[in-house]
C-alpha cells in the first residue's frame, strides 16, 4: 500500500508539471496559420508506461495485483490525473507571435514559435520554455502531446523504474 501512495504521488507531481506546462501555450506562425485564433479546451488523454510497458502490464509483472486489480489501480490513477489538470480555459494565439492563456482566474501570456512543419509548438513565459509537439493542427482542431519522463522505485526493489507519462490535450476552435 505505501507503494502506490508513493506512486500516486509521483504521477500527482507530474500531473502537475503538465497542468502547468499545458496552460501556457504560445505561438509564433504567420496571420495565415491555422494555429492564430481563440483554442478552447476540449478533452485529455493520459498514457503511463513502466520501463517501456504498459503500467497494467507492469503492475501485474510484480506479482501484486491481478489484471482486474492493475486495470482498476491504473484507471485510478489516470482519473485523478486528468481530474487535477481539469483545463476549462482558453488559449489565445495572436499572430505578432504572443499568446494568453485563460483557466478560471489563472491568465498566462507569453510568446510562442510554431516550426518542424507545424509540428512543434515552443512556448515561452516568464523566461521558462516548454515545448511541446503538434499532434494535430487544422482549422478548428489541435491535438497537443506533453510527455513527462521520472525515475521511481515503484517496487522498492531499490532500483528505479522508468515512468512515463504522455498527455494529449484536445482543444477547438
Amino acid at each position: 500500500m505505501q507503494n502506490n501512495f508513493k506512486f500516486l504521488f509521483i504521477i500527482c507531481i507530474a500531473a502537475s508539471m503538465a497542468f502547468l506546462s499545458s496552460c501556457g501555450k504560445d505561438d509564433d506562425g504567420p496571420a495565415g496559420s491555422p494555429i492564430v485564433g481563440t483554442w478552447t479546451y476540449n478533452a485529455a488523454n493520459l498514457t503511463i508506461t513502466v520501463n517501456n510497458q504498459p503500467l497494467t502490464t507492469f503492475l501485474v509483472s510484480t506479482g501484486e495485483y491481478t489484471a482486474a486489480e492493475a486495470a482498476a489501480f491504473e484507471a485510478f490513477i489516470k482519473t485523478t490525473i486528468l481530474n487535477e489538470t481539469d483545463l476549462s480555459g482558453s488559449i489565445t494565439f495572436n499572430a505578432d507571435g504572443t499568446y494568453r492563456a485563460v483557466d478560471g482566474s489563472d491568465v498566462e501570456t507569453g510568446t510562442y514559435t510554431l516550426t518542424n512543419n507545424d509540428t512543434r509548438l515552443s512556448l515561452t513565459s516568464d523566461g521558462d520554455t516548454q515545448i511541446v509537439e503538434v499532434k494535430e493542427l487544422t482549422n478548428n482542431r489541435m491535438v497537443l502531446k506533453f510527455s513527462e519522463e521520472e525515475p521511481v522505485d515503484i517496487d522498492d526493489d531499490g532500483v528505479d523504474e522508468n515512468v512515463k507519462f504522455d498527455f494529449e490535450f484536445n482543444f477547438v476552435k
